[in-house]
């Protein structure tokens, strides 16, 4: 499953023998946050377990998409799953840290 956000975010899901992946690519920001987040929920409903966010094609990262990440972790806690980011870049984990929320996350 692959489709574009409004402002020009790309993510792809695929399905892995223990996770499931979802690559984004493009911007995460206050402009596709909410999209992101929308299309985290389900995924997250349906597969309880390890979803693997990869963030290697990730170009801008704002509060709010970063607030997204952390929203699909807390939802995954709750439901006994776990959320793993793949490839986080710097400003990302240090957002995270910043927010004391980087040890909602596991990273690869």
């Amino acid at each position: 499953m692959a489709g574009v956000l409004d402002a020009g975010l790309t993510i792809q899901v695929s399905r892995e023998t223990e996770a499931v992946r979802v690559t984004l690519a493009g911007t995460l920001d206050s402009e596709t946050a909410a999209q992101v987040r929308s299309q985290l929920k389900p995924m997250l409903r349906d597969s309880p377990g390890t979803l693997l966010i990869d963030l290697n094609g990730v170009s801008y990262v704002d509060r709010p998409g970063v607030d997204a990440l952390v929203h699909a972790a807390r939802v995954a806690h709750r439901l006994g799953g776990r959320v793993a980011l793949v490839h986080c870049p710097d400003q990302v984990h240090r957002m995270l840290a910043a927010l004391g929320r980087d040890r909602l996350f596991t990273y690869q």
